[in-house]
């Protein structure tokens, strides 16, 4: 099933993804004490990913970290799943610490993928948190990681989330310089919000796979009168 998962997910089929998930898990309870651990905590941290049955996935993620201390062993899937959980919830302070934690287990196994997926959390992290330069700094050790021979499919990810954090990166030293402040004290509103941040991912993926000679933009059109806005 772990390959059917891996396999599912590199496809982007999210739904067989859960379903695969839930079916190791129910089947991993058969297997030994350590495989059982090892199967629950693959299955809860690929819900965890994919941000799909949450609850169950940090039951599933909490049941392995039990069997994890009875046996004495333990498994980066653990503090990876239980991270997104956390950061799923906008529990972004412990998310990190656990981030962190998988981070440093996937480096001292030279597990190359799960080290690329905890530093991809991090970043998205710091980005959701406004933390720009922590975003940054994660993202550079994302960007040499997914440069590594052998690399996967995480340098176009890497290269997506750096391009956003140099546009980010332009737009608040432009308004650290209109509000007179430090590019760490300025605070994004819209530019920070959801569907702008895929707005600017979308076209600087767009940009880098049609490679134009030249980009066209219409005029933009400009009303007239006062409105009420945070920033006068």
């Amino acid at each position: 099933h772990e390959a059917l998962i891996s396999l599912n997910f590199d496809h982007g089929d999210l739904g067989a993804v859960q379903r695969y998930s839930l079916l190791a898990a129910e089947r991993g309870r058969s297997a030994s004490p350590a495989t059982a651990m090892m199967m629950l905590a693959h299955s809860g941290s690929c819900l965890a990913e994919i941000g799909r049955e949450m609850s169950r996935a940090e039951a599933l993620l909490l049941e392995a970290r039990a069997m994890a201390d009875r046996l004495g062993i333990d498994s980066i899937d653990i503090p990876f799943g239980l991270g997104c959980v956390q950061r799923y919830r906008g529990e972004l302070q412990g998310a990190r610490e656990l981030l962190r934690r998988g981070l440093q287990m996937a480096r001292e196994a030279e597990d190359h993928w799960r080290a690329c997926t905890c530093l991809l959390n991090l970043v998205c992290l710091e980005l959701e948190a406004r933390q720009l330069p922590d975003a940054e700094a994660w993202c550079v050790d994302l960007q040499r990681v997914a440069a590594a021979p052998h690399a996967g499919s995480e340098a176009p990810h890497a290269e997506a989330l750096s391009a956003l954090i140099g546009i980010l990166r332009g737009d608040a030293e432009a308004e650290a310089r209109v509000h007179r402040k430090k590019v760490e004290e300025v605070h994004f509103h819209e530019v920070g919000a959801v569907d702008s941040i895929v707005d600017i991912v979308g076209t600087a993926i767009g940009v880098r796979y049609f490679q134009p000679d030249r980009v066209y933009a219409s005029e933009l059109p400009m009303g007239r009168g006062f409105v009420q806005c945070q920033h006068g």
